[in-house]
């Protein structure tokens, strides 16, 4: 899980049209920021900032109101979540718990205005708020939060104490597997061959199972040693 945190309000963002100059990243970012905490969990989009996406955000900006709660389940499609669901008003929470438990879940809460049971306030409008782990633990939930507004809820908060009764809508999903990048590290045939010549391979029956289960084509090994010995 990466730690780092954007706030919505930043100087380098904060001023951005979103989608007017009075509807800025600032006072209605929230949603752009949630859908990129999310996002971030990526290696491809881990140096991304609220500026990154907030060209192709901004069709689901309404001004004055912020993103659009189908903007969000399209934006983290688009950038390539997989297993995205969209938990409505109408949804209990026993049935996001459900999808939660399935493992490896992450996504961004609606948060509603009013106090929780615990007094904590998460907004006094409406506000996104991502959160990229989560776990049970003694019969409560916990999710990690970040918050890109001022009042800056990170961190771990337990439903039951912080959050019943205030979660509007709820949007899940998980982070793709990344195929490696890293270069071969296989050699090349004409250093295996000298290796081979030098006995790092052992011979016979030995050689050719030690060549195979490293990724090497025995014939062609082979045939580069004889190459070699000529």
């Amino acid at each position: 899980m990466r730690k780092v945190i954007y706030r919505q309000y930043d100087s380098r963002w904060g001023s951005l049209y979103y989608p007017t100059k009075n509807s800025n990243v600032s006072n209605s970012g929230c949603g752009l920021c949630s859908v990129l905490h999310c996002i971030i969990e990526r290696d491809k989009y881990k140096s991304y900032t609220p500026k990154s996406i907030r060209k192709y955000m901004v069709q689901f900006a309404i001004a004055g109101q912020g993103t659009t709660w189908s903007g969000i389940r399209d934006a983290l499609k688009h950038y390539g979540m997989e297993n995205c669901k969209w938990f409505g008003a109408s949804a209990s929470m026993d049935t996001v718990f459900k999808e939660l438990n399935k493992g490896g879940r992450i996504g961004v809460i609606l948060f509603s205005a009013g106090k929780a049971p615990n007094g904590v306030v998460w907004t006094t409008g409406g506000h996104y708020v991502a959160f990229t782990d989560y776990k049970v633990k003694n019969g409560k939930h916990y999710f990690y939060m970040k918050d890109s507004g001022g009042r800056k809820h990170d961190g771990w908060y337990i439903y039951e104490n912080s959050m019943k009764g205030r979660v509007a809508q709820v949007w899940t999903c998980t982070v793709p597997k990344e195929k490696s990048t890293k270069a071969s590290s296989k050699k090349s045939t004409t250093t295996i061959a000298k290796e081979v010549i030098a006995g790092k391979w052992g011979t016979g029956d030995t050689r050719k199972k030690k060549l195979t289960a490293a990724g090497y084509d025995y014939d062609t090994v082979q045939k580069k040693v004889n190459e070699l010995l000529k």
